[in-house]
């Protein structure tokens, strides 16, 4: 007897919830199970991380991040894009004409490859850039060491050209009248280093006697102020005292 009434009661519990679902259902056919409990996931209670929703609805989904400022092609950095194909546009002409007027051979080989090759032109114009790009600047202040540099340019051009044939010919009596011009051509550089130091000498030393003159000149203006002292001090008392008193009348 006292085991029958220990079932009963252990069994109650899943009894009343049984009756209660069925009362449910009876009051709503239509009414869907309720959803079984979900357990939220720790990672979930970051935010911005899809978790479960309120009861009935969908997951939370993350949101579509906004694009960084600065990312991107943003206008500034096209106007700067821009800005520097300009700049390279400009000292590509300007190397251009300088070539045509000094080096026309050179600018008619240059016009030759962009037509046939316009990356193997792009990579010459960013040599010949940097072999000229001195030359150009001095020809403005100085044209007499403008033109030592050219030189200087051509000859280094011709001896690279020379240790190629001497490395690539096999004729010794070849080799030897090549060994001979290569030798003419490091004295004549030697020569153009020479010019070089003399050319950036006498530069240094008109430097320096304007700046005697210019030290010259301001030792006589301090030397004068000096000895006006109580000329100066004079005329500047008068000043002061002879200033009336200035009436607002407005």
């Amino acid at each position: 007897m006292k085991t029958a009434v220990k079932i009963l009661l252990l069994s109650l519990p899943f009894t009343l919830l049984a009756v209660c679902s069925l009362q449910a259902k009876e009051s709503d056919p239509n009414a869907p199970p309720p959803p079984p409990p979900q357990a939220v996931s720790p990672s979930h209670e970051h935010a911005g991380e899809p978790g479960p929703g309120p009861e009935g609805t969908e997951p939370n989904r993350l949101r579509p991040r906004a694009p960084m400022e600065g990312r991107g092609d943003q206008p500034m950095d096209l106007m700067n894009r821009e800005k520097i194909r300009e700049h390279m546009q400009a000292r590509e002409n300007e190397l251009i004409a300088w070539l045509e007027k000094n080096e026309p051979a050179k600018a008619k080989e240059l016009a030759a490859l962009k037509e046939k090759d316009p990356p193997a032109y792009m990579r010459r114009m960013m040599l010949e850039m940097k072999n000229y790009r001195q030359i150009m600047e001095t020809e403005q202040t100085n044209p007499a060491l403008a033109e030592v540099l050219k030189k200087d340019l051509a000859l280094k051009q011709k001896r690279n050209d020379l240790l190629e044939q001497i490395k690539g010919t096999t004729d010794e009596a070849k080799k030897k009248e090549l060994t001979n011009q290569l030798k003419t051509v490091v004295g004549d550089s030697f020569d153009l280093i020479v010019q070089k130091k003399q050319l950036k000498y006498e530069e240094l030393k008109k430097k320096l006697e304007e700046l005697q003159q210019n030290v010259k000149k301001s030792q006589s203006e301090l030397e004068s102020i000096k000895s006006k002292k109580t000329e100066q001090v004079e005329q500047r008392l008068k000043e002061l005292l002879s200033q009336s008193e200035k009436i607002d009348w407005d």
